[in-house]
């Protein structure tokens, strides 16, 4: 989620290791990560354990990690193709209902900001010196307007984007409470897999 689609929803200051797990790195700027209420929120003070993170059960640094390396796309929703890409996108959520409507809307828009652009392009290639001159002027002119559609595209889908996140971030979720309970359950599953403090805390 881009800040123009998050209209309603604050962006914050997040702490990779939470400060309940380590005090020391409060004010440390490479522990510090940008990130949407919603998504710090679902995190909290989860802290996975080392024996979890040594078998890749940690959180995506999107300061460090590569995205590509650990999330694709099938659609509008967010897969994983790694442990870090999956214990992330269940432990925070990527594929909630809101995030799910806002991705279905942008990829709407940049479908049609591909179709113009290729339409422009194929208007350009046209021979306006071929064209009957009654009709030369008006194709010249139409070029060019579509072409000032073309330059303005990028700015409308960021203001179309801002007025959609409104409802597509505040409405609630009507997700079944099965799928919720399906993640929650999960996360569980993977938690019994490391014993250990997976919620921070810090003992120093």
């Amino acid at each position: 989620m881009f800040e123009t689609e998050a209209h309603g929803i604050r962006f914050t200051i997040d702490h990779y290791e939470p400060v309940s797990a380590n005090r020391k790195l409060e004010n440390d700027y490479a522990n510090l990560m940008w990130a949407c209420d919603p998504c710090n929120t679902l995190k909290g003070d989860r802290c996975p354990p080392d024996s979890a993170r040594a078998a890749g059960y940690r959180f995506f640094r999107p300061d460090q990690d590569v995205h590509e390396d650990h999330f694709q796309s099938k659609g509008i929703r967010l897969e994983s193709k790694s442990k870090v890409g999956y214990f992330t996108i269940e432990a925070i959520d990527l594929n909630r209902e809101a995030l799910l409507r806002l991705r279905k809307i942008r990829k709407e828009l940049f479908d049609c900001a591909d179709w113009v652009t290729h339409g422009v392009s194929e208007l350009k290639k046209a021979k306006l010196d071929q064209l009957h001159p009654t009709i030369r002027g008006r194709a010249y002119v139409a070029i060019q307007r579509m072409e000032r559609v073309r330059a303005g595209f990028d700015q409308k889908i960021d203001d179309l984007l801002r007025g959609f996140g409104r409802s597509a971030l505040l409405d609630p979720d009507t997700r079944s409470e099965t799928e919720i309970r399906d993640r929650l359950s999960e996360l569980k599953r993977i938690q019994g897999l490391f014993p250990g403090t997976w919620r921070g805390r810090d003992t120093a």
